[in-house]
């Protein structure tokens, strides 16, 4: 197996047991255990655990970034119950997909990593700036401060959702039902929306 792709393999194993267990209760010889190599080879590729856990981190970064900016690529245009309901409804998807990432996120939250906010910008941060231009040009008219703090209140909503059905995915939400939690979530928050613009 080339460096690279060793690299990555150590990578997807350390991601499941970071999540799974947290990174205090990963040890070097569990993650190569998981992995299925010796923990000289974890070595070769990483300085010890903590740095393993970095690059753990740092990976899921850029596939957060890349995932959210696929979203607002989708949402562009829309109009805004549509995009509220879209931006909900593939967030609770990739969750659903994805659990680790949330899992991940809390860990490194309840640790205070310093990529534990670089993670939760990654998820969220261009999610809401999408919704915010969105309420900004939707017809509620919101100014780009009530226009923000709306957006992120929604993505922050959403998310809360999401890892709650990572954390205790019983009953877990299936895709007829996750649509309509989303479409449920729009038009109450766009509802509010109307109603204060009409105040």
């Amino acid at each position: 197996m080339s460096a690279p792709a060793r690299h990555e393999q150590l990578l997807d194993a350390a991601e499941r047991v970071f999540a799974s267990r947290g990174p205090d209760a990963a040890s070097l010889r569990g993650l190569a255990e998981a992995a299925g190599v010796s923990t000289a080879l974890v070595c070769r590729h990483f300085a010890d655990k903590a740095d393993l856990y970095d690059a753990v981190l740092a990976r899921r970064v850029l596939r957060e970034r890349d995932a959210s900016r696929a979203i607002v690529r989708a949402v562009a245009a829309e109009p805004l119950r549509t995009a509220l309901a879209d931006v909900a409804e593939r967030t609770l998807a990739r969750a659903a997909d994805d659990p680790a990432a949330l899992r991940l996120a809390l860990h490194a939250a309840l640790l205070g990593h310093p990529l534990a906010g670089k993670l939760r910008r990654a998820r969220s941060a261009a999610l809401a700036a999408a919704l915010s231009q969105t309420l900004r040009t939707g017809s509620t008219a919101a100014d780009a401060a009530t226009a923000r703090f709306a957006a992120t209140a929604f993505v922050g909503l959403v998310e809360w959702l999401a890892l709650s059905h990572a954390l205790f995915p019983d009953p877990p939400l299936g895709r007829p039902g996750r649509r309509a939690l989303a479409e449920e979530l729009a038009d109450l928050f766009a509802s509010g929306l109307l109603l204060r613009a009409d105040a």
